[in-house]
């Protein structure tokens, strides 16, 4: 072989190389900075009565910060505001064992860099829960085992059409 071509070869793969190393590492970087700012600034919230134009003035500013970070009825539910089933004890019907499994089960839905998303793990999972009191133990349990808020986590990976179908599920319960 010619001495440019292995240069040339050499380079190449070089290049690859340092390609791939900067997406393998900053993707993951510059998703979870987009997970912690809340910036969905190119997807529209399907529930968001002032389509996507911010805060609407009328309205007062939750003070929960579920609430705050996510306009729009689904972030309304108290269930999704983690300290919500402290007030309503005794609306609590999932057992800690079975909300350990949900948590974990839609945290592993997310199939990260790859896209691979299991959207029917994470309706799977609430469809278990009976009421707003569970959402909220499980929103709870979520964030102490991950520190990310469960309905910010959800909208960093979940397509409009499934939020949709989470919200008509996390509306119906108790």
């Amino acid at each position: 072989m010619e001495k440019s071509t292995i240069k040339k070869l050499v380079f190449g793969v070089l290049i690859v190389s340092a390609l791939s190393l900067a997406t393998w590492y900053l993707v993951p970087k510059i998703k979870d900075a987009l997970d912690k700012n809340g910036d969905d600034e190119g997807t529209p919230d399907p529930a968001d009565p002032n389509g996507g134009k911010g805060d609407d003035p009328s309205k007062p500013k939750p003070t929960n910060t579920t609430a705050a970070t996510v306009g729009g009825k689904w972030g309304d539910n108290e269930g999704w505001s983690p300290k919500y089933y402290l007030s309503v004890p005794s609306k609590v019907k999932v057992n800690k064992e079975t909300a350990v499994k949900i948590v974990t089960q839609i945290y592993n839905a997310n199939g990260g860099t790859w896209g691979d998303d299991d959207e029917d793990a994470v309706t799977a999972a609430l469809n278990q829960l009976q009421t707003r009191a569970d959402l909220s133990f499980v929103s709870e349990l979520f964030y102490r085992q991950y520190n990310k808020d469960l309905l910010i986590y959800l909208k960093g990976f979940m397509p409009l059409d499934m939020w949709k179908y989470v919200y008509s599920v996390t509306d119906k319960l108790k």
